[in-house]
Parts: structure tokens; C-alpha cells; sequence
């Protein structure tokens, strides 16, 4: 144990400097928006709260200085501050914001001619809050021994964040093929060549494809660091998206998606494009070692749920790898694996083909897209040539809003496939009334005239369609 000494009559009781990178925020038109500021507290005295300014930097005009609470941050420590940036009356941007630091624990910072403010921007301010979803795109393989972590954090962030998670999962071979590998997401991981390891993930896409650690995160160790990260990306979006897949025959291979869009800002121009993946949940192997997953983890518990519950999944095997010396290796493979979120086709993944979004953008004015999934020939996988198409039910498809100028995931939606619908009914609208039902069906697609008993398919004036159970 080495313990430092210092001694003097000249610290500073109450001072700091801030350490933070530029910011980027979307804010709602006459709200405020967080902003989390680093700093280091260089002053004797624990931080509990410090006081700012926003200065808005195209007009000059500071706000009245405002505080924030922080957690009693001990000398020499870094802390995290909650700063509010108000975002005015005016929509679009972007508007350019410099925070500053005026006063610690409610006196001068002593530091006042150090590195006190921190730039950025609104870079949109927008009509209304409509959240923003995270788009979790992971890659990973049967075959890949800390996998088993990333399949930890996917399921944290789902089941922490529910309504704004979107997970995909797009499966690689690593020691031995993968039967969920395909081509789909070739294009997206391609462009990190050899420097790509697995599990790892992308978050939205920001900061041009930054890669995170599906469980750590951006750090190197953090337990579930990755909700961190999840967390920096969530908050207002600048448009929201509905997406509406529906099967387009009554065999089920056809589905039809329709996407509307509403953008909440005004623009010129509309450098926007939309990207589609076809995922599923509940893959499961045939028996077969392919299918197994390899868990580098196991054993290894750390008191942390997710971690541990994966940590205590597999059996010991002897027949599966050898040594340089062909010795058998004993290693931990989990039998009974449930794959969720496997990508199985994709359209337009980085968003190169444009055109579907019109210009000029209005700020709350809908615009609509439709595509087409064919899945006649069902999905098989690029090596051992199986189906992935196992459960019709569990197929899902996610439709993203791509900014086309950073390559970033502005909003996103996913939904199961609803039923086939005989009618061809779309988008039927009563303006501002109520929806109400127009037409009812089986779930063999014969149209009914009165509720009947079983499931029934009520189709809605709106657009919608909900099934309803009647006893």
C-alpha cells in the first residue's frame, strides 16, 4: 500500500475544471434537455453542487445562472454534473450552446480562468417528444467463447429499457460454422476489416460506427457498462416511425410493410433514407454441436445477475476442440440454446438507395414508404444451407431512419407481422375522430359479420389492426 502525503498553506478550497467532449443533444421546443458534464474537483472541499450559465452562442444571450446537485465528489475526484440546457421557442437547428461553470458549493470557483466551459449544440429542436429507440446491432456466433456476455447485455438492456430497445443480432462463425451466418449484415461489419472482434455492437451507429462491447461497453471492464451507453443515446427523436408489416398472402409469403415517418422539424433538404431488417426470435438447433454455444464464461461469477446466469449455463465437453498435440480440450457448451434477434434479410442496410423521403421536410407533416419481403424461398443459412425460418410467428421487421450525411439511426420502429388482410385496406384515416371498427375477420381470412367466437382480426378506421379475443 503506498499512501501520498501533501502539505502546504495555498489549495484552493472549493474549485474545479471540466472534462468533458462536445455535446450533441435533441430538445423539445420550449423544454429543457440533460446534458452530463465531467469534472474534476481540484479543490479541498467535496462537491455537492455547482452553478452555471447557458449561453447561446449566434445570439450572445447568457441564461440566469442555475445549479445543479452532484454527489459530495471528494478532492481529486471525478464527477458528473446534470446540466439543463433550455432549448427556446424556436424549432429546427442547429444552435450552438456553451455551458460554463460559475460557482462550486455556491461560492467562486478558484479556478475561474481554468478550463471551465463546455461547447455543443442542440442540433435539433424539435415540435413534440416522441422517444428515440436504440438500435442494439450485436455480432456473434455459436462458436465464439464470450459471446455468452454479449447475450447478457443484450438482455439486460431489453428488459431495462423495453419500449426503447431494438435488438439484432447478426451471427458470424468463429472455430466452427455458425448455422444462423448469412450475408445480411456483410456490408455493415465489412467496413472494420480485421479490426472487428466478437461479440461486439453498434448503438444507433453514432460517431461514424463507434463499436461498444455488447456487456462492458465503451469501457474496458465496467459491469453492464454497456447501459451507460444505452443510456447517453436515449431522449427526444427528430422524427418518429411507425412501422406496419403485414403478411400479404394468406400462405405467408408475402409480407407487405408500410413506414410512415413524421419528421419534427422543418428542412430544406432531406438527406434521409430507410433501411429494413427481417429478424426472429426463438431459433433453436436440431442437436447438433453447430447449434451449441461455446460459453467462455462459464464458472466465472462475478455477482452481477445477468453475467452469473450465463456463467452458469453449459455442459463440460471433451469431443469438440484439441490441442496443438491433438489432445482433447474440455470445454463449456451450452445444449440447449434459444436464439433471439437473428437479422435473416435486410433492404438498403447503410442507406445508400435514397429518394423515399421527400423535400422540403415539415415539422409534423406524415410521409409514408412501403416495401416488400419475399420469403418464398424461405432463409437458409450461408454454410450448412438450413432453414432460419422455423416459426412464422416470431418474425419481425425493424424499419430505420438513417441520416444519410453522418450514417446515424435517428429513430426506428419494430413489429410483428400482422395478419393477412383480405380487403387491402390501408391507411383509411378519420381525421380527427376516434377509430372505430370497419371490418372483421377469422384468422383464416373469412370476412365476419358479428364478433364470433375464438380470435377474431378487427381491422380499424385507422389504419390499425388488433386482435380480439371473444368468449
Amino acid at each position: 500500500m503506498t499512501t501520498v502525503v501533501m502539505s502546504g498553506d495555498n489549495f484552493m478550497g472549493n474549485a474545479v475544471t471540466l472534462n468533458s467532449d462536445e455535446f450533441s443533444k435533441v430538445a423539445v421546443v420550449n423544454g429543457n434537455v440533460d446534458v452530463n458534464v465531467n469534472f474534476l474537483n481540484k479543490g479541498l472541499n467535496n462537491i455537492s453542487s455547482l452553478n452555471y450559465t447557458v449561453k447561446d452562442v449566434a445570439t450572445g444571450n447568457v441564461s440566469n445562472e442555475m445549479s445543479a446537485t452532484v454527489d459530495n465528489v471528494a478532492f481529486c475526484e471525478m464527477g458528473t454534473a446534470k446540466i439543463q440546457i433550455p432549448a427556446g421557442s424556436e424549432i429546427g437547428g442547429p444552435f450552438k450552446k456553451e455551458i460554463t461553470v460559475t460557482k462550486v458549493n455556491g461560492a467562486a470557483n478558484e479556478l475561474a480562468n481554468a478550463n471551465v466551459t463546455v461547447n455543443g449544440e442542440l442540433s435539433k429542436v424539435v415540435t413534440r417528444n416522441v422517444t428515440r429507440k436504440v438500435v442494439v446491432e450485436e455480432i456473434t456466433g455459436t462458436g465464439c467463447p464470450n459471446c455468452p456476455r454479449g447475450y447478457a447485455g443484450m438482455e439486460a438492456m431489453e428488459e431495462t429499457y423495453p419500449n426503447e430497445f431494438i435488438g439484432i443480432a447478426s451471427h458470424a462463425s468463429v472455430n466452427y460454422y455458425d448455422p444462423m451466418e448469412t450475408s445480411v449484415y456483410d456490408e455493415v461489419w465489412d467496413r472494420f476489416g480485421n479490426q472487428l472482434g466478437i461479440p461486439s455492437a453498434l448503438l444507433n451507429r453514432t460517431n461514424d460506427y463507434e463499436i461498444f462491447d455488447p456487456y462492458f461497453g465503451s469501457s474496458s471492464s465496467t459491469m453492464l457498462g454497456v447501459l451507460d451507453d444505452f443510456e447517453a443515446q436515449r431522449g427526444a427523436a427528430e422524427a418518429e416511425v411507425v412501422v406496419c408489416p403485414m403478411w400479404g398472402n394468406q400462405s405467408q409469403t408475402q409480407i407487405n410493410v408500410n413506414t410512415d415517418i413524421t419528421f419534427l422539424y422543418n428542412r430544406d433538404d432531406a438527406p434521409y433514407a430507410l433501411a429494413y431488417v427481417l429478424v426472429t426470435d426463438g431459433l433453436q438447433g436440431d442437436g447438433t454441436p453447430y447449434w451449441w454455444q461455446y460459453n467462455g464464461i462459464y464458472g466465472a461469477l462475478y455477482d452481477e445477475p445477468y453475467w452469473d446466469k450465463w456463467a452458469q449455463k453449459g455442459v463440460l465437453h471433451d469431443d469438440i476442440f484439441v490441442d496443438e498435440n491433438k489432445n482433447p480440450l474440455t470445454v463449456p457448451m451450452i445444449e440447449d440454446m434459444v436464439y433471439n434477434h437473428v437479422a435473416l434479410m435486410s433492404q438498403n442496410l447503410t442507406g445508400t438507395t435514397t429518394g423515399e423521403i421527400k423535400a422540403p421536410i415539415v415539422a409534423d407533416a406524415k410521409q409514408s414508404a412501403s416495401t416488400t419481403f419475399d420469403i418464398s424461398n424461405g432463409v437458409k443459412g450461408s454454410f450448412l444451407q438450413n432453414e432460419l425460418i422455423q416459426d412464422k410467428s416470431k418474425l419481425k421487421v425493424v424499419a430505420m431512419l438513417i441520416n444519410t450525411e453522418t450514417g446515424e439511426i435517428v429513430n426506428a420502429d419494430e413489429k410483428e407481422i400482422a395478419a393477412y388482410d383480405p380487403t387491402g385496406i390501408e391507411n383509411v384515416t378519420a381525421t380527427g375522430e376516434e377509430a372505430v371498427e370497419v371490418a372483421r375477420y377469422a384468422l383464416d381470412g373469412t370476412q365476419l359479420s358479428v364478433p364470433t367466437k375464438g380470435v377474431n382480426i378487427v381491422k380499424m378506421s385507422d389504419g390499425t389492426t388488433k386482435k380480439v379475443i371473444v368468449k
